[in-house]
């Protein structure tokens, strides 16, 4: 009997010691982040046609959880985020870095790594975390945005099972699905590249017998449906001018045969192009404009900027007729006529009548 008593007292021990490492293993585990901060999450490049239209200092992404499987029999559990499930969030990646600028355009950079995409995130169990990760799309004007949906899966395991520990193991990326195949060892890579842009050029020349080519005319340029920020290049007969804004407040002065040319404008923005409302003292314009839709009226164009080159011509007529009142090539002619006149209606009125040759007779005779 005392060893029936002496054996059923171990196994009472036994079973207790089991239920306490039990409940030791399923305590509350101790969450896990990912730390990697020397792997590169995201890679952004951001492309402009010019440096002044790098107006953006950085670029948003989304990234969501989808789902999780497990490890071995265990089941994962959503992961926390700010003290409750994480769904999803968006983080900004910076693009200051690494500017380059050479005659294709310009070029900004910038990347963030893996620890500071899941900064805040937090792993409680094991499994494998599935992700998605995506640009947000904002339609600034003159950017192309990626719309590359990336996969990532977090791997999470025991570190001690019985002190209720887990640890990240692994981050990978995928382009696509989930296979060896489309694992991105670089992490996810966007590009922005720059819109499709046109060219608006503005002519200037006078005609005309009272036409003076160095007599100077005012332009205003309003373009609307372009990058707020924005500066884009001005040239007038390829000497650098004032940068054209979507201010609406764009002057540039011309002379005849100079020729404004604003680059780099978005295709799709609109332009309206006007000259002093005086014609400079000139008593016509004609203007002219290949932009898509362009309407012309006296000393306005205005249309939309297709890509290429969009031309618009003014030409103002200047001419004074004789202080005469008659045109020069018609003088010689009228001259012939008044001679004409003249000697018809002197041979008219000096022609003897009878009474003359009646009297011019008595005279003679009395002289003989």
């Amino acid at each position: 009997m005392k060893k029936i008593g002496k054996l059923g007292l171990t196994i009472a021990m036994v079973l207790a010691m089991a239920i306490g490492t039990t409940a030791t293993a399923f305590a509350d585990t101790t969450a896990a982040t990912v730390t990697y901060t020397a792997k590169t999450a995201i890679s952004k490049t951001y492309v402009a046609a010019d440096e002044a239209l790098l107006t953006e200092t950085a670029f948003n992404y989304t990234l969501s959880y989808t789902s999780a499987d497990k490890v071995g029999t265990n089941n994962p559990a959503t992961p926390q985020y700010n003290n409750g499930d994480f769904t999803s969030k968006d983080v900004s990646v910076g693009v200051n870095k690494d500017l380059t600028v050479d005659e294709t355009g310009a070029t900004a950079t910038g990347s963030i790594t893996y620890k500071e995409l899941f900064e805040g995130i937090s792993f409680s169990a094991p499994g494998l975390y599935n992700f998605t990760l995506s640009e947000v799309k904002e339609n600034k004007v003159g950017i192309v945005y990626d719309t590359t949906m990336y996969n990532i899966q977090v791997q999470v395991v025991w570190k001690d099972v019985l002190a209720g520990t887990v640890e990240v193991t692994s981050v990978n990326t995928y382009k696509g699905a989930i296979e060896t195949a489309n694992k991105q060892d670089n992490g996810a890579t966007f590009l922005n590249s720059a819109a499709d842009t046109g060219s608006l050029t503005v002519t200037k020349t006078v005609s005309g017998n009272a036409a003076n080519k160095n007599d100077k005319f005012e332009f205003t340029v309003a373009l609307e449906g372009v990058n707020a920020d924005g500066a884009y290049k001005a040239t007038i007969d390829g000497e650098p001018a004032e940068a054209a804004t979507a201010n609406g407040t764009n002057k540039y002065v011309l002379t005849h045969g100079q020729t404004l040319t604003i680059d780099n404008l978005p295709v799709g923005a609109t332009y309206t192009v006007s000259e002093q409302s005086d014609f400079g003292g000139y008593d016509s314009v004609i203007d002219s404009s290949t932009g898509q839709g362009a309407i012309t009226t006296d000393g306005v164009v205005s249309g939309t900027i297709v890509k290429g080159s969009n031309a618009t011509t003014f030409e103002n007529v200047k001419n004074m007729n004789p202080v005469t009142g008659v045109f020069m090539d018609v003088l010689p002619y009228a001259l012939i006529v008044v001679v004409a006149a003249a000697a018809c209606f002197f041979f008219m009125t000096r022609r003897p009548n009878r009474e003359d040759y009646q009297s011019e007779g008595i005279k003679g005779k009395k002289k003989t």
